[in-house]
Protein backbone atom coordinates (compact mmCIF):
# COMPACT_ATOMS: atom_id res chain seq x y z
CA UNK A 1 0.00 0.00 0.00
CA UNK A 2 1.03 3.46 -0.63
CA UNK A 3 0.63 5.28 2.62
CA UNK A 4 -1.11 8.69 2.83
CA UNK A 5 -0.30 10.63 6.54
CA UNK A 6 -2.27 13.41 8.25
CA UNK A 7 -0.68 13.94 11.76
CA UNK A 8 -1.27 15.80 14.07
CA UNK A 9 -4.28 17.54 16.28
CA UNK A 10 -7.36 17.35 14.89
CA UNK A 11 -9.17 20.52 14.31
CA UNK A 12 -11.25 22.47 11.45
CA UNK A 13 -8.66 24.52 10.10
CA UNK A 14 -6.09 21.75 9.31
CA UNK A 15 -8.90 20.51 6.60
CA UNK A 16 -9.01 16.80 7.34
CA UNK A 17 -12.78 16.71 5.90
CA UNK A 18 -10.90 18.21 2.70
CA UNK A 19 -8.55 15.45 2.65
CA UNK A 20 -11.38 12.67 3.38
CA UNK A 21 -13.19 13.85 0.33
CA UNK A 22 -10.22 14.22 -1.95
CA UNK A 23 -9.31 10.46 -1.07
CA UNK A 24 -13.19 9.54 -1.93
CA UNK A 25 -12.29 10.97 -5.81
CA UNK A 26 -9.17 8.87 -5.42
CA UNK A 27 -10.38 5.45 -4.00
CA UNK A 28 -7.20 3.63 -5.22
CA UNK A 29 -7.10 0.37 -3.74
CA UNK A 30 -3.66 0.57 -3.03
CA UNK A 31 -3.77 3.75 -1.00
CA UNK A 32 -4.14 4.44 2.79
CA UNK A 33 -5.17 6.91 4.68
CA UNK A 34 -3.21 6.83 8.54
CA UNK A 35 -4.98 9.62 10.58
CA UNK A 36 -3.16 9.81 13.96
CA UNK A 37 -3.81 12.54 16.28
CA UNK A 38 -6.43 13.89 18.56
CA UNK A 39 -9.95 15.69 17.86
CA UNK A 40 -9.74 19.10 19.23
CA UNK A 41 -12.56 21.32 19.86
CA UNK A 42 -14.92 19.32 17.32
CA UNK A 43 -15.99 15.30 17.51
CA UNK A 44 -14.34 13.42 15.15
CA UNK A 45 -17.90 11.71 14.02
CA UNK A 46 -17.54 15.04 11.33
CA UNK A 47 -15.02 13.01 9.91
CA UNK A 48 -16.60 9.95 10.40
CA UNK A 49 -19.59 10.88 8.43
CA UNK A 50 -17.47 11.71 5.57
CA UNK A 51 -15.73 8.24 5.78
CA UNK A 52 -19.60 6.70 5.78
CA UNK A 53 -20.77 8.53 3.44
CA UNK A 54 -18.44 7.98 0.71
CA UNK A 55 -17.56 3.96 1.97
CA UNK A 56 -13.60 4.75 2.83
CA UNK A 57 -13.17 2.47 6.28
CA UNK A 58 -11.18 0.52 4.25
CA UNK A 59 -9.04 3.08 2.98
CA UNK A 60 -8.80 4.84 6.58
CA UNK A 61 -6.76 4.02 9.46
CA UNK A 62 -8.01 6.24 12.28
CA UNK A 63 -6.28 6.65 16.02
CA UNK A 64 -7.90 9.42 16.88
CA UNK A 65 -5.93 9.41 20.36
CA UNK A 66 -3.29 11.74 21.53
CA UNK A 67 -0.03 10.32 20.38
CA UNK A 68 2.60 9.65 22.41
CA UNK A 69 6.44 11.06 21.81
CA UNK A 70 7.64 7.76 21.49
CA UNK A 71 5.36 6.31 19.08
CA UNK A 72 5.53 9.51 16.46
CA UNK A 73 8.24 7.65 14.53
CA UNK A 74 6.26 4.42 14.19
CA UNK A 75 3.87 6.54 12.25
CA UNK A 76 6.31 8.51 9.69
CA UNK A 77 8.08 5.63 9.42
CA UNK A 78 5.23 3.87 7.73
CA UNK A 79 4.47 7.14 5.76
CA UNK A 80 5.01 7.32 1.92
CA UNK A 81 3.63 11.08 2.00
CA UNK A 82 2.60 13.31 4.71
CA UNK A 83 -0.74 15.34 3.66
CA UNK A 84 -1.50 18.79 5.48
CA UNK A 85 -4.66 20.60 3.51
CA UNK A 86 -4.84 23.21 6.46
CA UNK A 87 -7.07 26.15 5.41
CA UNK A 88 -4.77 28.57 7.51
CA UNK A 89 -1.37 28.45 9.04
CA UNK A 90 1.38 30.46 10.65
CA UNK A 91 3.76 27.28 11.11
CA UNK A 92 3.89 23.76 11.00
CA UNK A 93 6.00 21.76 13.44
CA UNK A 94 4.54 18.69 11.67
CA UNK A 95 5.46 20.10 7.97
CA UNK A 96 9.35 20.23 9.55
CA UNK A 97 8.89 17.07 11.47
CA UNK A 98 7.90 15.05 8.08
CA UNK A 99 10.61 16.75 6.15
CA UNK A 100 13.07 15.87 8.98
CA UNK A 101 12.15 12.10 8.74
CA UNK A 102 12.98 12.35 4.54
CA UNK A 103 9.00 11.87 4.26
CA UNK A 104 7.51 14.23 1.42
CA UNK A 105 4.80 16.58 2.21
CA UNK A 106 1.69 17.98 0.02
CA UNK A 107 0.62 20.90 1.66
CA UNK A 108 -1.77 23.76 0.28
CA UNK A 109 -0.64 26.29 -1.15
CA UNK A 110 -0.49 28.92 1.70
CA UNK A 111 2.36 31.25 1.81
CA UNK A 112 3.60 30.18 5.32
CA UNK A 113 4.48 26.60 3.16
CA UNK A 114 5.28 28.43 0.21
CA UNK A 115 8.21 29.69 2.75
CA UNK A 116 9.34 26.00 3.12
CA UNK A 117 8.14 23.66 -0.04
CA UNK A 118 8.89 24.60 -3.54
CA UNK A 119 6.43 22.37 -5.55
CA UNK A 120 7.86 19.33 -7.04
CA UNK A 121 10.86 20.28 -5.78
CA UNK A 122 11.01 20.14 -1.85
CA UNK A 123 7.57 19.08 -1.10
CA UNK A 124 4.09 19.25 -3.38
CA UNK A 125 1.81 22.09 -3.41
CA UNK A 126 -1.59 22.24 -4.29
CA UNK A 127 -4.58 24.60 -4.44
CA UNK A 128 -5.80 25.48 -0.99
CA UNK A 129 -9.67 23.85 -0.35
CA UNK A 130 -9.64 22.44 -3.67
CA UNK A 131 -10.81 18.94 -3.34
CA UNK A 132 -9.91 17.96 -6.90
CA UNK A 133 -6.42 20.11 -7.05
CA UNK A 134 -5.52 17.56 -3.90
CA UNK A 135 -7.28 14.55 -5.56
CA UNK A 136 -5.05 15.21 -8.69
CA UNK A 137 -2.09 15.70 -6.82
CA UNK A 138 -2.39 12.72 -5.00
CA UNK A 139 -2.75 10.55 -8.22
CA UNK A 140 0.34 12.21 -9.71
CA UNK A 141 2.52 11.89 -7.26
CA UNK A 142 2.02 8.12 -6.33
CA UNK A 143 2.15 7.46 -10.08
CA UNK A 144 5.82 9.24 -10.00
CA UNK A 145 8.07 7.63 -7.62
CA UNK A 146 11.08 8.73 -8.76
CA UNK A 147 10.00 12.34 -8.04
CA UNK A 148 8.14 11.62 -5.27
CA UNK A 149 11.53 9.93 -3.78
CA UNK A 150 13.82 13.03 -5.07
CA UNK A 151 11.31 15.40 -3.51
CA UNK A 152 11.46 13.39 0.05
CA UNK A 153 15.64 13.38 -0.46
CA UNK A 154 15.53 17.27 -1.35
CA UNK A 155 13.12 18.69 1.16
CA UNK A 156 15.41 16.14 3.81
CA UNK A 157 18.60 18.12 2.44
CA UNK A 158 16.69 21.72 2.73
CA UNK A 159 15.67 20.74 6.47
CA UNK A 160 19.34 20.51 7.29
CA UNK A 161 21.09 23.28 5.88
CA UNK A 162 18.75 26.43 5.72
CA UNK A 163 16.29 25.00 8.94
CA UNK A 164 19.10 23.29 11.20
CA UNK A 165 19.71 24.48 14.66
CA UNK A 166 22.84 25.89 13.75
CA UNK A 167 21.13 28.22 10.74
CA UNK A 168 18.12 29.08 13.11
CA UNK A 169 20.90 30.46 15.66
CA UNK A 170 22.75 32.22 13.46
CA UNK A 171 19.35 34.17 12.14
CA UNK A 172 18.68 34.76 15.96
CA UNK A 173 21.90 36.00 16.79
CA UNK A 174 21.52 38.41 13.59
CA UNK A 175 18.23 39.93 15.22
CA UNK A 176 19.75 40.50 18.43
CA UNK A 177 22.47 42.25 17.20
CA UNK A 178 20.29 44.46 15.40
CA UNK A 179 18.23 45.68 17.73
Amino acid sequence: KKVLLFFGMIKRIKGLEILLEALAKVKDPDILLVIAGKTWEDDFSIYQDIIDKHDLNQYCIIRNQYIPSEDVNHYFSVADLVVLPYRRISQSGVLMMAVSYQKAVLCSDLEPFKEVVVDSKTGFLFKSENVDSLAENITFIFNDEALLKKVSIDGFNLINTQYNWIAIGELLKNVYKSM
